[in-house]
C-alpha cells in the first residue's frame, strides 16, 4: 500500500506516487492562519459629553454640598498612549464654612460672620494630560492630572452671626463686583476606565479630585471638589 509523502503534517502540498497520478484527484492543504479580534479605529481627535454630581468642601468646614456638573471636552491623541483635553464645564458650587476660613475685607465695619453659606455659579475651565496604563482593542485604563481655571459670574453668600450686634444697622452681604476668573487656581487628578462599544462611540467612568492651589471667590475660599465623571466619547 502506498502512501503520501509526510508533508501533509507541514501544511505543503500532498504528493501522490506516478503510479497514482490520473487515479486520484491532486488535493493541496495549506495552513490555516491565525485569525484575530479586529480592532475599533481610534481618530486622534474626540468630544466628550460630561455629567457628573461632585461634592464642594473646605477644610474645617460642615459635610460636603452636593451639586450638578456637564460640559464639553475636546480630546487630541499626541501619541498611543498620551492625550491633551480641554473644555468647560458648568456648575452650581453649594458650601458652608466658619467665618475664620472667609478672607473678611478690612474696610467693613460689620465684624466677620460666624458662618457663611454660598451658591456660587462656576465655570470650570480644564487642561489636563491623559496617560493610558493599560490598553486593548476594546478598553482602556488611564491616569490624568492638569489644571483648572475657574470663572465665578455669580457668587450668593448668606452671613449667619450666634450674637448679632444690636448698634450695626446693616447685616447684608458686601456688594460682589462681575465676574471673577482665577487662573490654574486647582491641580486636576483622576483615573479612570474607557470602554468602546462602535466604531466612533466609547464610554468611561472618572473619579477625580480638584485641589485648590489658591483661593477663589470673594471670600479667596480654598474649596476642593470631588466625584466622578460620567462621559460619552465620539470620535471622528
Amino acid at each position: 500500500m502506498l502512501f503520501p509523502e509526510p508533508g501533509w503534517l507541514s501544511g505543503r502540498p500532498v504528493q501522490f506516487p506516478d503510479s497514482l497520478k490520473g487515479a486520484v484527484p491532486e488535493v493541496s492543504y495549506q495552513a490555516s492562519a491565525l485569525i484575530r479580534p479586529q480592532s475599533v479605529r481610534r481618530s486622534p481627535l474626540g468630544v466628550r459629553l460630561v455629567l457628573t454630581p461632585d461634592l464642594s468642601l473646605i477644610g474645617g468646614s460642615g459635610p460636603a454640598a452636593a451639586a450638578f456638573t456637564m460640559g464639553l471636552l475636546v480630546e487630541y491623541r499626541l501619541w498611543n498612549r498620551l492625550s491633551v483635553q480641554a473644555g468647560v464645564l458648568r456648575s452650581m458650587k453649594r458650601y458652608d464654612t466658619a467665618g475664620e476660613n472667609y478672607e473678611w475685607p478690612r474696610y467693613y465695619h460689620q465684624r466677620r460672620p460666624d458662618r457663611i453659606d454660598a451658591v456660587c455659579l462656576i465655570y470650570d475651565v480644564p487642561v489636563n494630560l491623559r496617560y493610558d496604563v493599560w490598553q486593548t482593542p476594546r478598553y482602556r485604563i488611564f491616569i490624568s492630572s492638569g489644571l483648572t481655571t475657574y470663572v465665578m459670574p455669580k457668587e450668593d453668600y448668606t452671613y449667619w452671626y450666634e450674637k448679632p450686634d444690636p448698634s450695626i444697622k446693616w447685616w447684608g452681604a458686601p456688594d460682589k463686583p462681575g465676574t471673577e476668573r482665577f487662573l490654574f487656581s486647582h491641580l486636576n487628578l483622576s483615573a479612570g476606565y474607557e470602554r468602546q462599544f462602535s466604531r466612533h462611540w466609547a464610554w468611561q467612568i472618572e473619579p477625580f479630585l480638584k485641589m485648590p492651589l489658591g483661593g477663589v471667590g470673594y471670600g479667596n475660599i480654598r474649596l476642593t471638589n470631588i466625584g466622578a465623571f460620567a462621559s460619552m466619547r465620539y470620535s471622528f
